[in-house]
């Protein structure tokens, strides 16, 4: 029975949730202006650059597999100079990737500080 009684509370705390993110407000709804503000953050760019670099980073590791393979069935490359320029490629990769996770931590620092008095501003309204 407890458990049922978890999965009430669950849905009446969702319900409660979504009738209140439709709440209105000088722009539209709640839900709305918290999606407008998400899609514009720095952070959600931020976010996709870090994807761009793990999918960077991923086909550099394809390219040197590729590579690997194809110089040890003809023997073309040596295969230390097919693993430089793979490690040289994915140092970059990760190099870039670093940066971007840096940018993203100040960029959340930022928002939650942001959101923070914002908060501090609605609870002063009240």
């Amino acid at each position: 029975m407890d458990e049922a009684r978890f999965v009430l509370k669950c849905f009446l705390f969702a319900a409660l949730l979504v009738m209140l993110s439709q709440l209105k407000t000088k722009s539209g709804t709640i839900e709305t202006d918290i999606q407008a503000t998400l899609v514009s953050s720095q952070t959600a760019d931020l976010v996709n650059r870090v994807a761009d670099g793990g999918v960077k980073a991923v086909k550099d590791l394809g390219a040197y597999l590729r590579t690997k393979i194809s110089s040890s069935i003809q023997g073309s490359p040596s295969k230390e100079e097919v693993q430089e320029a793979a490690n040289v490629k994915l140092e970059a990769a990760v190099v870039d990737t670093k940066k971007a996770i840096q940018k993203i931590e100040a960029s959340v620092k930022t928002a939650v500080s942001t959101a923070h008095d914002e908060i501090e501003e609605v609870e002063e309204i009240e």
